[in-house]
């Protein structure tokens, strides 16, 4: 398999989530650490490869690396095989490290090989990783120094699958490959993209997770509305991609990718004016928001049902506290088509999560996604796994976000936590004012049924026409807006039967549907 060729426009830039992921500080990339075994020629090649496109133990995806990876691991696993204690002893840091870089490219399938999940138990076994601190006391010692690695890394990357392998809008390798057409490539997208069209590189500080079982029963496509496959969805994302990016955009260089969105552009600006906003929507050059996370950190206190451990993005259950990925999933190819989302627009979505509703529409449909969350361990989660610009953020005033900036807004199971109505009409109001015109929004989960126990904030259709309305008259914005139960929204009704977490869609459980139309003013002036 050929990687592309990867041309950094910017450093490796640290993750938001540094300071809560252990990482070893002191002689990390130290080559005088390799001792014995592992003082040779291919684990020193090894070593540099590391320090060179990882950081924090996540990589950039590249040919060379994974060769090196394969080897040194083949190598290890085959003398563990045949018992040989010194060389786990003296090169852990390394058969590891080697074992996280294959999991981040090839999954879980390499653990598969008789043995080979008994070696990593061994090389994880806490009683390897004790050392004595300066009072004498043991602690736990995780670093793989002086690879740039962190075995309690193999936590998510066992409960999660990685984006790169699986379909993706960006190319064969999805969104941890970086492409440009002066490289390499074996994805169809490459090669149906116009020769004049310039080099872009997709990057990505870390690798995507995903809470994905493509082998669960019953088959998503039985019960979905949303009946084409990830290869189907990826093909027609393509087909948009090579469109809309056609030969008379030579202005446009794209960087996508987890933590960081720049778009470079000759005479192009990308503040949210909204003159130039109204007039990205025809145009093959996206206008990306002007966003910057609030420099005051605001988020919501420690405690409540989200701090058990079942509530959280590494527990694969996310804020639910239930395995609820394959809804999850649906809902977002579902909002992505009633949305009509294509390569290059940007959604904002108010109460991200873990951003794996962003990540899909990235990979599936290309959307360039921006998120808020008030919960810090689901902003840390997403700031490191998910792809996107997320920001911290517990307060209903959105000032900071520009308006008139975004081709979609996302809300999915948050407004109901806003008391009293007149804060959730206030939130409304901000967020459908942060849609270009042209733009679409959807809000999902309003009015939770009482079947459920949920403490929510009742919020009806008449309050919702309400809300829109009084915007729609004081800003001189033309909207529509529709309603429909997420019953009927996100079930087909020829599969009867009763799946778990179906409890997200019972009446009066609903949807609303916005579409933001150029507005009075402007109309008023063109005319």
């Amino acid at each position: 398999r050929a990687y592309a060729q990867l041309t950094l426009r910017s450093p490796l830039r640290p993750s938001p989530m540094a300071a809560a992921v252990p990482t070893g500080v002191d002689g990390v990339c130290d080559e005088s650490l390799l001792k014995g075994p592992c003082d040779a020629p291919e684990w020193l090649e090894f070593l540099r490869m590391t320090c060179r496109y990882c950081r924090r133990s996540a990589c950039l995806q590249r040919f060379t690396l994974h060769k090196h990876s394969s080897g040194s691991w083949s190598t290890a696993f085959g003398l563990f095989r045949r018992s040989l204690p010194v060389l786990r002893a003296q090169c852990r840091s390394g058969i590891l490290a080697a074992a996280l870089v294959i999991l981040q490219i090839e999954g879980q399938e390499f653990l598969e090989e008789e043995g080979a999940r008994g070696f990593v138990r061994v090389l994880l076994s806490p009683s390897g990783w004790l050392e004595r601190n300066a009072t004498g006391r043991s602690a736990l010692d995780t670093s793989l120094s002086p690879f740039p690695f962190d075995s309690d890394f193999w936590k998510p990357l066992l409960r999660f699958t990685p984006a790169l392998g699986q379909p993706s809008c960006w190319g064969e390798g999805g969104a941890g490959e970086a492409f440009g057409l002066d490289s390499q490539l074996t994805g169809d997208v490459n090669a149906a993209l116009p020769s004049t069209m310039p080099a872009r590189s997709l990057w990505s500080a870390g690798p995507i997770l995903l809470p994905l079982r493509p082998d669960v029963d019953p088959d998503p496509a039985d019960w979905c509305p949303q009946r084409r496959s990830q290869k189907q969805l990826v093909r027609m994302c393509q087909n948009r991609l090579q469109a809309r990016y056609s030969a008379q955009s030579d202005d446009f260089v794209p960087v996508f990718g987890t933590g960081v969105v720049e778009a470079y552009s000759a005479g192009t600006s990308s503040s949210s004016s909204s003159s130039s906003a109204s007039s990205s929507r025809g145009s093959s050059v996206p206008v990306l928001p002007d966003w910057h996370c609030p420099a005051e950190v605001k988020h919501a206190r420690d405690g409540g049902k989200y701090a058990y451990s079942w509530r959280s993005c590494d527990s694969g259950n996310a804020m639910w506290g239930k395995p609820l990925e394959l809804h999850l999933r649906c809902i977002a190819f579902v909002v992505a088509e009633a949305l009509q989302i294509k390569p290059g627009n940007t959604v904002l979505d108010w109460g991200s999560g873990c951003g794996w509703m962003l990540s899909w529409l990235h990979l599936m449909y290309g959307a360039i996604g921006y998120g808020i969350d008030a919960a810090l361990p689901a902003y840390s989660w997403s700031s490191r796994f998910s792809t996107g610009n997320f920001c911290l953020w517990h307060d209903t005033e959105l000032l900071w976000v520009p308006d008139a900036s975004f081709d979609h807004v996302i809300s999915y199971w948050a407004l109901y936590h806003l008391k009293p109505e007149e804060t959730l009409c206030r939130v409304a109001e901000q967020l459908v004012s942060k849609l270009r015109p042209g733009g679409r929004a959807w809000f999902g989960g309003n009015d939770p049924s009482p079947v459920n126990g949920i403490d929510y904030q009742k919020f009806g259709q008449a309050e919702w026409l309400r809300c829109i309305g009084d915007l729609s008259r004081r800003r001189g914005m033309n909207v529509d807006v529709e309603f429909v139960l997420d019953g009927d929204m996100f079930r087909s009704d020829t599969y009867k039967e009763a799946l778990a977490g179906d409890y997200l869609y019972l009446q009066p459980t609903y949807s609303v549907l916005v579409h933001r139309h150029a507005d009075h003013a402007a109309a008023g002036a063109a005319r």
